[in-house]
């Protein structure tokens, strides 16, 4: 498992509980307590979708694969992220969607680095 798979399954596994928590504290008899609750708990189930998806499909291709190492060189010589993202969408070869995906992957990479 590389990096990016470990730091993506602790956000799963940290919203999970997060969403855990919410339901448990359903039925408060507070109104506005409850639509703030509902509204959490229908971002965190939306997100906890895509985070699945992209755990499932975490393969990326040769492209992203110079273009992650190329923001991870341009971050560690000390680029800030947003620097490095422009960089990776200005890598020729990437289509819209394969930009985002390996964003992503640096992204929590980067979010690695920092801890």
């Amino acid at each position: 498992m590389n990096v990016s798979a470990t730091s993506l399954s602790k956000l799963i596994s940290t919203r999970k509980e997060e969403l855990a928590r919410l339901l448990e504290w359903r039925g408060t008899n507070f109104p506005v307590v409850e639509r703030q609750n509902d509204l959490r708990i229908s971002f965190i189930e939306l997100e906890l979708e895509d985070l699945e998806k992209l755990n499932n499909h975490p393969q990326l291709n040769e492209y992203q694969q110079i273009a992650i190492n190329n923001a991870k060189k341009s971050f560690e010589k000390g680029s800030d992220l947003y620097d490095c993202a422009i960089d990776m969408m200005l890598y020729d070869g990437l289509t819209d969607k394969e930009w985002a995906k390996a964003t992503v992957a640096f992204l929590l990479w980067a979010q690695e680095q920092e801890e």
